[in-house]
């Protein structure tokens, strides 16, 4: 019993250590001329990595990244 008890606590603190490693980051994309508003399909990536996603119908994207991730890379064609 002590040692399922260890267990429990043990993979309970990895997996908090693991989640404390990343955030989330949330954002719109929009067009800079007046009155296109958002753009949907862009590609944002963390640059150096092969973490990205796209752009919904409405702008939007969220990305989990690592907790060091310091730049995003977005790129469009259109």
């Amino acid at each position: 019993m002590k040692k399922l008890s260890l267990l429990i606590v043990l993979f309970a603190f990895s997996v908090t250590t693991l989640l404390a490693q990343t955030k989330v980051i949330t954002g719109t994309v929009s067009s800079a001329v007046k009155g296109e508003g958002p753009i949907p399909g862009v590609t944002v990536q963390v640059k150096g990595t092969t973490i990205g996603t796209n752009t919904d119908i409405n702008g939007k994207y969220s990305l989990t990244v690592p907790q060091n991730a310091t730049t995003l890379v977005f790129s469009y064609i259109g």
